[in-house]
């Protein structure tokens, strides 16, 4: 999974994500949701593309529409932890 944001100058991206589908349904409003939020914090763009981008991917991976997650399960993401195992 991946995206791109366009600033109307420069097209940002970032790191793409190789994931198992578990549910598609809800990911494009993850997605967007994410992306809104880093440009309400004014994050840079490649940070917010990240964090989407993240968002949306982890969502992939949780059944049903609702995105059960928080700010820090996406930033665990953007770290490199992906291996799906419980962090403590």
């Amino acid at each position: 999974m991946g995206g791109l944001l366009f600033d109307g100058m420069q097209y940002y991206a970032n790191k793409t994500y190789d994931l198992q589908i578990i549910d598609r349904f809800g990911t494009g409003d993850t997605f967007a949701t994410g992306l809104i939020h880093g440009l309400t914090q004014q994050w840079r763009h490649d940070r917010t593309i990240g964090f989407a981008i993240a968002a949306a991917s982890l969502k992939h991976t949780i059944p049903g529409d609702l995105a059960l997650m928080t700010e820090e399960d996406i930033n665990t993401i953007l770290q490199g932890h992906t291996s799906g195992h419980v962090e403590r």
